[in-house]
């Protein structure tokens, strides 16, 4: 569960982005940006974003999706209880305050 107090802007699910992706493309994302969590730590969904982008550049098999698919992947990692909010909040790229996010399991399970 998020520590916000309310919802953010970016927190819903397009019915029609959700539509028009595979199961296999977005499981494929999930596991990605489960990874970047894992290697990179607590990060904000800008820091993600631009870490899966950068393996999309380096990795043939990473797919290529748009940010905003990348931050409903970490979403749905969120509802499956597998990445929580982190207690320090971070900055986003424009400077604002950002959520920065944790895996909630063991690095090593």
């Amino acid at each position: 569960m998020s520590t916000r107090a309310r919802p953010a802007v970016l927190d819903g699910l397009s019915v029609e982005a959700d539509a028009s992706i595979d199961a296999e493309t977005k499981a494929k994302v999930e596991v990605v940006v489960l990874d970047i969590l894992r290697v990179a730590g607590a990060s904000t969904d800008d820091v993600i974003v631009a870490l899966y982008e950068s393996r999309v550049e380096h990795f043939p098999g990473v797919p290529r999706v748009t940010p905003q698919r990348v931050r409903t992947a970490r979403a749905a990692c969120v509802r499956r209880g597998l990445v929580g909010a982190h207690p320090t909040p971070g900055t986003s790229r424009v400077g604002n305050r950002a959520t920065r996010w944790q895996l909630t399991v063991r690095k090593d399970a």
